[in-house]
């Protein structure tokens, strides 16, 4: 139990760990990076924080409606006013002037690929 006996061994049992993390660290940052902004992060770190269940249900419900996802819908909305466009769905008001937006997105309108 010396403790640089100790570290050494440490290291030494750590080694197949941490030579699979090294090799996959960088893509596990830009999975992350791609996929942190979707609902479904959002929604498991939020459960995390409150300490409870994750609405997992919720979240397929949504999907199966074809709502997508989105954490605030689509971006299918746009701001006569000032122009602003690809505001969520669920928005009332433009994020950029204020104004209110229509009750319903363009017609023609759809999310960016």
């Amino acid at each position: 139990m010396f403790p640089e006996c100790l570290r050494y061994t440490k290291t030494q049992a750590n080694f197949w760990k941490e030579l699979a993390w090294n090799q996959t660290v960088g893509h596990a940052q830009e999975w992350l990076a791609l996929h942190f902004a979707t609902v479904e992060p959002y929604e498991g770190m939020h459960a995390f924080v409150d300490k409870r269940p994750a609405r997992v249900s919720e979240l397929r419900t949504k999907l199966a409606r074809g709502e997508g996802d989105y954490l605030h819908g689509p971006p299918l909305r746009s701001c006569g006013n000032c122009g602003e466009a690809g505001m969520p769905t669920q928005f009332r008001y433009c994020g950029r002037c204020g104004a209110p937006l229509p009750t319903e997105p363009e017609a023609g309108s759809r999310a960016p690929s």
